[in-house]
């Protein structure tokens, strides 16, 4: 929380100007409970224009979270799917009762390293059990893939009836200053955020996403619709992605039952 009232802090510093109301919730990814609480208060509110999923980790070995999965596959991708699903009925629900406004927006920070995903597991019978085996994972590949999947899950859950009032996106913000390299050797995190975009320029491409006439399941980058990796638009990409997509539909109804519903 403390993290959150800093970032406030920052706001009203950075935009004087600013008039809006800001409310902070506790929310931790690595704890599926914290996800559920989060997700039903999500579900309590009155209105919901627009829902952004920016959590991420990137490590460079195996790291397990508390709940014994690992830790870039569950907060990537694991939490963020339950997060993104549960809030589509707030989100629906708000483009019936506004149909004048703009259409609600669920966005999902994707990667452009989602081009550079090599998916070793692809061939498993189960390739998120795979992903989540010490033995068969691959570390240095593990974010990429995570953004790839965030890609494939944006693309699935767009088609979702509970989605359909609702511009469901993938975003690849670039590459960006942040915290996000905490984990690099220090010379080469000093590198990259030397060489990246400021936060607020990759956070642009949130601000598009979310307030634009895009098509739902698209991913954006450069704030425009853009084509996501070949792999992702190749037969083998599509047969992949609906595989994927039932592994974690199966995973997000025996984590939180409440899925079950905007599921099917």
């Amino acid at each position: 929380m403390s993290k959150l009232e800093d970032a406030k802090s920052k706001i009203g510093t950075d935009l004087p100007s600013f008039k809006g109301d800001i409310e902070t919730w506790q929310l931790d990814q690595a704890n599926f409970a914290s996800v559920r609480a989060f997700c039903d208060r999500v579900e309590g509110l009155d209105r919901l224009d627009c829902a952004v999923f920016n959590a991420g980790t990137a490590h460079r070995s195996w790291v397990e979270t508390e709940e014994g999965y690992e830790d870039t596959l569950q907060i990537n991708v694991i939490t963020t799917g339950i997060l993104a699903l549960r809030s589509l009925s707030v989100l629906s629900r708000t483009g019936d009762q506004y149909p004048s406004s703009i259409k609600p927006h669920c966005v999902i920070v994707a990667s452009e390293v989602h081009e550079w995903a090599q998916l070793a597991q692809r061939k498993e019978p189960n390739i998120i059990e795979a992903l989540n085996t010490k033995e068969k994972a691959t570390p240095m590949d593990t974010y990429n893939i995570s953004k790839l999947l965030d890609v494939f899950m944006a693309r699935e859950m767009a088609k979702l009836p509970a989605a359909s009032k609702v511009i469901v996106t993938s975003v690849n913000p670039g590459l960006c200053k942040s915290d996000l390299r905490r984990d690099m050797p220090y010379p080469v995190a000093v590198f990259f955020n030397w060489v990246a975009w400021s936060t607020e320029k990759g956070a642009r491409n949130f601000l598009y996403a979310g307030v634009s006439d895009v098509t739902s399941g698209a991913y954006v980058s450069d704030c425009k619709e853009t084509e996501p990796s070949a792999f992702v638009r190749s037969d083998e990409g599509l047969k992949i992605q609906k595989q994927i997509w039932g592994e974690l539909s199966d995973l997000w109804i025996k984590l939180d039952p409440k899925t079950a519903s905007v599921l099917h």
